[in-house]
């Protein structure tokens, strides 16, 4: 009788040992930030514990911070306005980009989606970025995209096209070109700005010639609506700069320099309910904004709760 209840013991045993473990898995939220001064001009030097996170008004703890060659690679997504009234800044564009790209750090992709009336992607992502120059010759004299300025219905591609093409732990960029002069059609500014913050991107804006909102519109468009989409609220809710541009090169330059300057923070996301929008706020500690008492943070306005 005590073999067998031995037996049974150890049977017992066994079939435990074979029940599969399950693991939580600790979700983060990757904060990319820049850190100027009054004048514009980035701050460097700074480290984790020069910095401050708050989930929804709730501290957080930083579990991974990053500077300079520390982060991780870098995916940008050049995304240009080829509507007609672009043609001279697009031309600008096509002698000068490589130059402003070799500014990422090594190992960066980069692609490029061109957009008017439609969106389509001309160069998937590749570190060559002579050829993502050649692209740009290559296709902004055979403009087949329609001849509006659809720019959210262009971001929507865009975050799209980088979900799909990144790997989770890069870093996305969208650098939109633009005049601004665009119109509504099906995507709304909450639908496009969604859409860039749940695909985990920074949103730097280029605009150029900028327009006069006293000129009335050829189509038609919501009275409710403001006229144009708006840059410059995608670039601040992300995270990232948005420049009223006389010279198209010098901008982009600027706007792909900039994202070498940045940090980067993870932490720990808290137990929320699954599509829930979360407001984030990153400061200085008190010691760092001691020594920088007019440093201004640019970093993403919040994300929503994964699914």
């Amino acid at each position: 009788m005590k073999l067998l209840l031995g037996l049974a013991a150890c049977l017992c045993l066994a079939q435990d040992d074979n029940i599969p473990t399950f693991r939580s898995e600790v979700s983060l939220v990757k904060v990319d930030l820049r850190i100027t001064d009054r004048g514009g001009r980035d701050i460097a030097g700074l480290n984790k514990q020069d910095f401050i996170v708050f989930d929804e008004s709730e501290r957080r703890d930083i579990v991974n911070f990053a500077s300079e060659s520390e982060r991780d690679t870098v995916d940008v997504l050049l995304l240009l306005d080829v509507s007609g009234s672009m043609f001279q800044h697009l031309r600008e564009l096509s002698s000068t980009t490589a130059t402003a790209l070799e500014k990422l750090d090594r190992g960066a992709r980069v692609a490029l989606m061109e957009f008017a009336t439609r969106s389509q992607v001309f160069q998937p992502f590749t570190t060559d970025f002579r050829l993502v120059e050649r692209r740009i010759t290559e296709s902004i004299f055979k403009q087949t995209l329609g001849r509006d300025t659809l720019v959210n219905e262009a971001l929507l591609a865009a975050a799209d096209y980088l979900q799909k093409s990144s790997q989770p732990r890069t870093r996305r960029f969208i650098v939109v070109v633009s005049d601004n002069a665009g119109t509504r059609l099906s995507v709304t500014d909450a639908q496009a700005l969604r859409a860039v913050q749940s695909a985990n991107v920074v949103v730097n804006a280029i605009v150029v010639g900028q327009q006069d909102d006293t000129v009335t519109p050829v189509r038609y468009t919501d009275p409710s609506a403001s006229r144009f989409p708006d840059l410059n609220r995608y670039a601040q809710a992300t995270g990232g700069t948005f420049v009223n541009a006389s010279h198209v090169s010098d901008a982009l330059r600027a706007a792909i320099g900039e994202i070498r300057t940045r940090y980067q923070l993870h932490y720990a996301a808290p137990v929320s309910n699954p599509g829930k929008y979360r407001r984030i706020r990153v400061e200085l500690a008190p010691e760092a904004k001691r020594r920088h008492p007019e440093a201004v943070i640019a970093a993403r306005e919040g994300y929503y709760a994964a699914q």
